[in-house]
């Protein structure tokens, strides 16, 4: 019997990776923390961040998501944030792409079932800060909306994130040619047929 050749998924170099793709390149999956039933969905995305990330000669990441990123990190995740850094190319948020955001969002806004103060939707209830005791919602599309039209003024054909869904209900909102890129998930590291078992199981 032969043994079966691994087929791993081609990266597309001239892409963007959104936070959520580097939080998990970083962020090693603790097993004391995690729920069993959550474990390998983490431990997937974890493998899949990095390999990507030592794949890609250049980390292209907008200005919302850098921001989005040191925001996150932990003091003890410091210094690989910092070491990561080095080989970023940090796309700047210019006026055009200001422009281009404030458009997105306006959209977003006069979508069916949409928030026009929050812009999340409506049939995800805000939920309480514990901190502080305001209502907050992690549906809203701020930086999402930054990072689509970053891809759009700089003309990036791909960007790489585990929130294909965000950037779906952005889409549904540009005419096809405007919107001019793809979004995907970071395939995993050991082909595509295991890319595909690891989307059918994952919750």
């Amino acid at each position: 019997m032969t043994k079966g050749k691994k087929v791993t998924v081609e990266v597309e170099q001239d892409s963007m990776v959104d936070a959520d793709v580097l939080i998990h390149a970083v962020n090693v999956p603790d097993l004391a923390k995690i729920p069993p039933e959550h474990l390998s969905r983490r431990r997937d995305r974890h493998e899949a961040a990095r390999d990507l990330i030592k794949r890609l000669s250049t980390v292209r990441v907008s200005a919302a998501t850098w921001t989005e990123f040191l925001r996150w990190g932990p003091a003890a995740e410091r210094a690989k944030i910092e070491k990561l850094a080095s080989s970023f190319d940090v796309l700047a948020v210019e006026e055009t792409v200001g422009q281009r955001t404030a458009e997105l969002l306006h959209r977003l806004v006069g979508a069916p079932k949409v928030c026009p103060k929050c812009l999340a939707q409506t049939h995800h209830p805000p939920s309480r800060c514990e901190a502080c005791g305001a209502n907050k919602n992690p549906r809203q599309h701020h930086v999402d909306a930054t990072v689509a039209a970053c891809a759009m003024i700089y003309r990036v054909p791909v960007i790489y994130t585990f929130n294909v869904r965000d950037f779906e209900r952005l889409r549904a909102q540009v005419a096809p040619s405007e919107w001019g890129f793809d979004v995907r998930e970071p395939p995993n590291p050991n082909g595509a047929l295991f890319d595909h078992a690891s989307k059918k199981g994952g919750a």
